[in-house]
């Protein structure tokens, strides 16, 4: 633990903005402030976290607004213990297992599983054949891991650093020349299999058909580091970042934009928020790229990047998100994470990558409540819903309305067991909105069951949702018997 006696660190007299307090900002804040550099985060919300935060709704419900769980807190530890201190002591992160269970559209399903045996198990009830791989595909992604970890530690600030002698020795392992997807063929046959494997790259917005053969290793970094549930949702890790910052003497103004970056030349020397000028030795923005470098910084000052490449700029897909909050209880099989895939998965992602709002789309829903009972009202569960329908055309506007089929309704449920009696309040989005776009607003209605941060849901009616950008209207994917 840091004691006082220790001081916070010795000044160096350099001086840093971080604008956003997002985990990225938040950890260069730690390691700045750890090496006597004075740092000031800056952050327009009222709290830390950026995407990675917490918000509690009326009634008590709490959901994650962006991320819904934690991977590799190796990384973090090693941050915490740079800087003095355990993470263990600041934070409780739980693993789960299963980690998440996999129910496809066209049959079958996987209870994904960190003990191999059992994960062998329940892929050998799908694809026995495919079973006999899991352990290969293990190994082999855990020397391609371990090869490729010195590459994600060196500098990549020029073309020399792809030429590098990590990069060299890493090379033959990455086949640069494969997607995610033509890679796993060397291991599994059944596509339900590879898309077990292979559905992590929408964690980088990427397809497994186009995204390169490198990020086997998300899945197996699942499998072999853990999937958990930071106890009091995902904010509660931006918040232990943030009061260890703190702590250090790091100063965090919150609810304060920042206008823009203030150049001497070539060279950064502050900014400007809420009618203040703050100097500093060194500017970092953790933000959109996007949306927030052609804001902040002069387009003269970035000649790599100016507004027309940006604008020209290929984003990757966002979503909108159901919260929902269940006045009841919820069926026991339904798992902290439940991951409905779309038969034609490639279909899916690639409608999707094309701006099309799918008929058939994919589904998740997160039921934290599983794990942790404080995220919601004693004994009523809260859960979170995304669907990845489209994406939109930065600065769009216009309605696209749709009824996907009801069959994942159906085989949700009864993958799930339907509940006897349920009443649902919800938080109500749809995923329509592109990176960087602003917030859409909700419509609310019937107050006396939809009591959260605003919202619908129905059974019969459509859900709605609009706001600058875009807005959409269609019928919920996921249907409660006694959602009214």
């Amino acid at each position: 633990m840091l004691q006082p006696r220790d001081g916070y660190r010795t000044l160096s007299g350099r001086r840093a903005i971080v604008v956003g307090a997002g985990p990225g900002g938040l950890a260069v804040a730690l390691m700045l402030a750890r090496d006597g550099v004075q740092v000031t985060v800056i952050e327009k919300e009222e709290s830390v976290g950026g995407r990675t935060r917490t918000v509690t709704a009326p009634g008590g419900y709490k959901f994650d607004i962006g991320p819904t769980f934690f991977l590799y807190p190796r990384i973090l530890a090693d941050i915490f213990e740079s800087c003095g201190e355990r993470l263990e002591d600041h934070l409780t992160l739980e693993r789960l297992d299963p980690q998440y269970h996999l129910v496809f559209e066209g049959g079958g399903e996987i209870k994904a599983t960190p003990d191999v045996e059992r994960l062998e198990a329940e892929i050998a009830r799908i694809a026995p054949d495919d079973a006999k791989n899991v352990r290969r595909f293990l190994n082999d992604n855990r020397h391609k891991l371990a090869a490729f970890i010195p590459v994600l530690q060196q500098a990549c600030d020029s073309i020399r650093s792809f030429a590098s002698p990590a990069m060299l020795a890493a090379l033959p392992l990455l086949r640069p020349h494969a997607t995610v997807d033509r890679d796993l063929k060397r291991y599994f046959k059944d596509p339900r299999v590879r898309l077990a494997f292979s559905f992590q790259t929408k964690y980088l917005g990427m397809s497994p058909f186009r995204c390169p053969s490198l990020f086997t290793i998300l899945s197996f970094l699942e499998y072999e580091h853990g999937v958990y549930h930071p106890v009091g949702g995902c904010g509660a890790v931006s918040e232990a970042m943030a009061n260890l910052a703190r702590r250090l003497g790091v100063e965090i103004k919150l609810g304060t934009s920042v206008d823009r970056v203030l150049f001497e030349g070539k060279r950064a020397v502050g900014v400007e928020a809420g009618g203040e000028r703050i100097g500093a030795d060194a500017v970092v923005i953790n933000g959109d790229f996007a949306k927030v470098v052609p804001e902040l910084v002069p387009e003269a000052r970035r000649p790599r990047w100016r507004d027309a490449k940006v604008a020209k700029a290929r984003l990757s897909c966002s979503t909108y998100m159901l919260y929902l909050g269940i006045e009841g209880p919820m069926p026991e099989s339904l798992g902290h994470h439940t991951i409905l895939l779309s038969e034609d998965y490639a279909r899916n992602i690639r409608e999707v990558s094309d701006g099309v709002l799918p008929m058939q789309p994919s589904v998740y829903v997160q039921h934290a409540g599983y794990t942790d009972g404080g995220m919601a009202p004693r004994a009523i569960p809260a859960s979170t819903c995304w669907c990845r329908c489209r994406t939109c055309a930065p600065g769009s506007t216009g309605r696209v309305s749709a009824r996907p089929t009801g069959r994942w309704c159906s085989s949700a449920w009864r993958s799930s067991g339907s509940p006897t009696s349920n009443r649902a309040s919800a938080t109500s989005a749809w995923s329509t909105r592109p990176s960087g776009a602003t917030s859409s607003t909700y419509t609310r209605a019937r107050p006396s069951t939809c009591r959260t941060i605003s919202g619908r849901c129905s059974t019969s009616g459509p859900i709605t949702a609009s706001g600058p950008g875009s807005t959409s209207s269609a019928a919920a994917p996921i249907r409660a018997p006694a959602c009214r």
